[in-house]
């Protein structure tokens, strides 16, 4: 594997050499991720298979994969029994957060937005998702946060800016 960090839907390439004084009758490959494991390969073919393997194995394109830990055991067994275990570099998945045509960035995650005094003035809003999370149910735990500042006339005569508001807020949305 030849990368540290990958996204869920990407293909992990695999290359396996083996030496060994027998067919390899067996491959499997295992993904681990956070604590659970997923069959990624099954090769079997009785007679041996090719010594010289590569595969181009996709990462399934679901968010639970997503994850700072994680490796690829391949199991290899050769026509007798032999057998050895072969462990990857530890990677990183990342979530998907591209949606897909026609939706692509259309989804409104948050739209209370500030609705300024009719007597203010240099009015400035600023709403950013600050954090995206998707838990093992596929409920996304989202952080925003929402700024917004303004100048407002209070004099009667309406002349002088004399007040300044500011707000900078944080909220958990699921």
């Amino acid at each position: 594997m030849s990368k540290l960090s990958y996204q869920v839907g990407e293909e992990l390439q695999l290359d396996i050499s083996l030496q060994a004084d027998n067919a390899v009758s067996l491959i499997e490959g295992f993904l681990f991720y956070k604590t659970k494991s997923y069959p990624i390969l099954y090769e079997f073919e009785e007679k041996g298979l090719a010594l010289n393997l590569h595969y181009e194995v996709p990462i399934p394109d679901n968010n639970l994969f997503e994850s700072k830990n994680c490796y690829v055991i391949i199991y290899a067994k050769d026509t007798v029994g032999n057998h050895i275990n072969i462990k990857s570099d530890r990677f990183k998945i990342q979530i998907n957060s591209d949606l897909p045509a026609p939706f692509n960035e259309a989804v409104n995650i948050y739209d209370n937005y500030m609705f300024f005094p009719d007597t203010s003035h240099k009015r400035n809003e600023n709403v950013e998702i600050k954090f995206v999370k998707v838990d093992d149910q596929n409920i996304a735990h989202i952080i925003v946060e929402h700024q917004y500042d303004y100048f407002q006339n209070t004099s009667a005569d309406n002349n002088q800016e004399d007040l300044f508001v500011r707000s900078d807020d944080y909220y958990y949305l699921t």
